[in-house]
């Protein structure tokens, strides 16, 4: 994954992002969990859910030539000075496995 960047999330990116969240919720989650759960959880993750996350933490995305295939954000964890909590970590499914999460 040479040509992996990761940058600051713009506005725009929301839409993607939710498509890439909720395939995972759909394909990838919902082996290990309740269908129903996982149709709920995307039902949620939408771009405006995604913006309002921007609003009390900081996200990143991860693209491969200008694609966008993953994100990631960081927050206070409840608002402590001193400990912090990762959010929203996800990653294209067709691109699992290749270490991407961990950059």
């Amino acid at each position: 994954m040479e040509n992996l960047k990761i940058r600051n999330f713009k506005t725009n990116d929301a839409t993607t992002l939710s498509n890439i969240i909720c395939r995972n919720f759909l394909e990838v989650n919902i082996k290990d969990y309740p269908k129903e759960e996982m149709e709920h959880l995307s039902s949620i993750y939408t771009s405006d859910k995604l913006l309002e996350i921007t609003s009390y933490a900081h996200m990143y995305v991860a693209c491969i030539d200008n694609k966008i295939i993953g994100c990631g954000a960081i927050s206070s964890f409840w608002g402590s000075q001193d400990e912090s909590i990762l959010l929203t970590i996800f990653v294209s499914p067709e691109l699992h496995g290749n270490g991407i999460g961990k950059k």
